[in-house]
């Protein structure tokens, strides 16, 4: 009775152990690819904004790049709809489709 009580009741039970995943992560060499891509777009738009004080916009918010507070933005990158970064995309490649199909069911599809 206890111990069927302790399996039912997730206040009683042991924290749940979160172990990093060697399966389902970007390789290396695509994290720094990603990151390269990032910065690039990133240093380039702030050129821009900055060479034609475009401040203003910036926070009201460009199509592919907006500021969402001091020092965080959102950038949509047109290169990672290229087959460079495929493995972002491509349900075949994207080592991550497993556990979202898991989570979500064999239906789930990327949209953006």
């Amino acid at each position: 009775e206890v111990s069927k009580k302790l399996v039912q009741d997730p206040s009683l039970r042991a924290p749940r152990r979160i172990t990093p995943s060697f399966h389902w992560r970007l390789k290396p060499e695509y994290i720094a690819l990603c990151n390269d891509a990032v910065m690039d777009h990133y240093h380039k738009v702030m050129y821009t904004v900055k060479a034609r004080g475009l401040y203003q916009e910036l926070s009201d918010g460009f199509d592919v790049f907006r500021e969402r507070g001091r020092g965080r933005y959102d950038m949509e990158l047109p290169i990672f709809d290229s087959p460079s970064f495929d493995f972002l995309t491509d349900p075949e490649k994207a080592t991550w489709i497993p556990v979202v199909k898991k989570i979500l069911g064999d239906d789930a599809i990327l949209i953006h």
